[in-house]
């Protein structure tokens, strides 16, 4: 009996291991990094800064140490990494560049890529990586000459040999040895002529979709924001059905048949995340007062 008994509490210990850590949410709220539960509940904040990301077991954070252009006294944006258990937090100021955009993890959690703003000028930016422990600086990619300045929204490809961006009129996937692997005009997938540098590409968890996040605003001839599934594979485009009354500021995959949404209103309120079935259906609100979000990944 005491053998059976152990039996199953080490079957019971091993399942919680393979498991893994409970999924997070990430987002961000006046100006701060706040951790909640994967269903809203329990948000804490953690530490001064925006766009965060998580590492991909979940147990670090990827950020900007201060919020971009928000104090024009202090502009500067530098990389950081926080330990959620210890609250050690690591900025990388060795990285020359005092203006980085967009942390995004590798899959494996060994490079850490983000755009990094020329100090010459604010309007060119190279594609870099660095290691979570701020070593290994290496620019993939240099910044050419506007329109093409900017790697906005890097994110890697799944299997972590590519990364992928757009410069507002195409995407493209990069290779880490700075070879473009393929690139879409933006007014090909989606039936507008941009985007703009605030919008968000996300890959699926199984690699085959982009979600795009195509982030009009207020007054633009153009309709409001909305979410694109872009097939890699068949090169198709569909726009996710999206409540009405949701304003979408961005969105990221949950799973391959869910995702998460921020809405705000037009008028630049904080914002609201909401989870979502890709087909429209199962709509909820998780929390209230949010900006930008990023969840801890998952099986």
């Amino acid at each position: 009996m005491k053998a059976a008994t152990a039996g199953i509490l080490s079957c019971v210990a091993f399942a919680a291991i393979a498991a893994g850590p409970p999924r997070k949410i990430v987002f961000g709220r006046n100006g701060h990094v706040l951790v909640a539960n994967i269903d809203g509940a329990g948000a804490k904040r953690l530490i001064t800064g925006t766009s965060a990301a998580f590492s991909p077991d979940g147990t670090q954070i990827a950020f900007l140490s201060h919020a971009a252009y928000a104090d024009p006294a202090d502009p500067e944006t530098h990389i950081a990494v926080i330990d959620i258990a210890s609250r050690k937090v690591k900025i990388f100021k060795a990285i020359p560049s005092s203006r980085c955009l967009d942390p995004v993890w590798s899959p494996d959690g060994k490079w850490i890529a983000f755009q990094s703003r020329r100090e010459s000028t604010e309007w060119i930016s190279d594609l870099a990586v660095v290691r979570p422990d701020g070593t290994g600086f290496n620019i993939i990619k240099k910044g050419e000459e506007p329109p093409k300045s900017a790697f906005n929204s890097p994110c890697w490809a799944r299997d972590g040999r590519s990364i992928f961006y757009h410069d507002t009129i195409n995407i493209y996937r990069l290779g880490l040895d700075g070879v473009v692997l393929g690139q879409w005009k933006i007014d090909k997938i989606v039936p507008f002529d941009y985007m703009t540098g605030g919008g968000r590409i996300d890959v699926s968890p199984d690699g085959k979709r982009l979600l795009l996040t195509i982030d009009y605003r207020k007054d633009s001839d153009a309709p409001p924001p909305s979410l694109w599934s872009f097939d890699l594979t068949t090169q198709a485009a569909v726009r996710l059905s999206t409540p009405k009354e949701l304003w979408i500021e961005v969105g990221c995959w949950l799973d391959n048949n869910n995702i998460l949404v921020v809405s705000r209103s037009p008028n630049d309120a904080p914002g609201e995340i909401y989870r979502m079935s890709i087909d429209g259906t199962n709509v909820k609100r998780l929390i209230t007062n949010a900006r930008g979000v990023s969840v801890s990944p998952g099986d």
